[in-house]
């Protein structure tokens, strides 16, 4: 069998479309893969951010529960020096 230069770039131009179908195709699958990574750790962050926030807020409240402490001892400590 003759194989002549026209035929050639038909095999090669039909084998490059197949490879690059075959590349796009994989390539879809693993973009999709890749998105839901991304959409899974965008969750976890999310939640992990929002519970530093709850905890930083708990903190919060309680620093302003003990200064309110501390300004009634030490009125109950200066009432008790003057007596």
């Amino acid at each position: 069998m003759e194989i002549t230069e026209n035929k050639l770039k038909g095999i090669l131009t039909e084998q490059r479309e197949e490879f690059q179908r075959h590349v796009d195709k994989q390539m879809g699958r693993q973009r999709e893969e890749y998105q839901r990574y991304l959409g899974v750790m965008k969750e976890s962050f999310d939640s992990k951010v929002e519970l530093i926030g709850e905890q930083y807020h708990s903190i919060t409240e309680m620093i302003g529960s003990l200064t309110e402490d501390v300004h009634i001892i030490k009125s109950d400590v200066e009432f008790l020096k003057a007596l």
